[in-house]
């Protein structure tokens, strides 16, 4: 068994950096337009179905679930601030499609209302 170790120990390490070297894929991670979150809106999607982020004013909190390329989002809780001048378009997200790294998002009844890029 002592012998089996450092082979295994090895094969993880390799999986562990190929795996990082391969890129984020999928949904999850964080999407935004810019590298800055301030004032501007992001969402991070984490795994298990869980985001948090800002429409650039009001922070956001809630479920997602994939299907292939296709996100649905729900429910979904804000804040209620005021803030002049800061489109709050992403508060009325409820589904999502990837295409690359972009996320295009949409509302209720599929009208488009943004893009935020993968972000890192």
């Amino acid at each position: 068994m002592r012998k089996r170790l450092p082979l295994l120990a090895g094969s993880l390490l390799l999986a562990l950096t190929l795996g990082a070297c391969a890129g984020p894929s999928g949904p999850s991670g964080t999407w935004g337009n810019g590298v800055s979150t301030d004032k501007l809106p992001y969402l991070q999607l984490f795994d298990g179905g869980l985001f948090s982020g800002s429409d650039g004013c009001n922070r956001l909190l809630g479920g997602w679930k994939a299907n292939g390329d296709k996100v649905t989002f729900g429910p979904v809780s804000s804040t209620q601030a005021s803030c002049p001048d800061v489109d709050t378009w992403l508060s009325k997200a409820a589904t999502a499609s990837i295409d690359g790294n972009t996320l295009t998002v949409f509302d209720q009844g599929g009208t488009k209302l943004g893009t935020l890029d993968r972000q890192g």
